[in-house]
C-alpha cells in the first residue's frame, strides 16, 4: 500500500472526511485529496502530524508494501 492509500485507509477507518482530516492537520481538503491520489506527497510537518494521529511512525507511512 502506498502512502496515499494508507492515508485514505486511515481516514476512512476513522470515518473522517477529507475536510475533517485537513482540519486536524491544519491544512486544506485539496491537499489531502492530492496525497490520497498520489499527485503529491505530504511534507515533513504533515507526515509527523499524520503519524501521531495514526499511532505509527513516519517510516511506516513512507514504506510501501513489499519494500520492507
Amino acid at each position: 500500500m502506498d502512502t496515499g492509500a494508507q492515508i485514505r485507509d486511515f481516514r476512512e477507518r476513522r470515518s473522517l472526511t477529507q475536510d475533517q482530516l485537513a482540519d486536524l492537520l491544519e491544512s486544506h481538503r485539496t491537499v489531502v485529496s492530492r496525497w490520497e491520489t498520489g499527485f503529491r506527497r505530504p511534507d515533513r510537518r504533515s507526515l509527523v502530524k499524520l503519524a501521531k494521529l495514526m499511532g505509527c511512525t513516519v517510516d511506516d507511512l513512507l514504506v510501501e508494501e513489499g519494500t520492507e
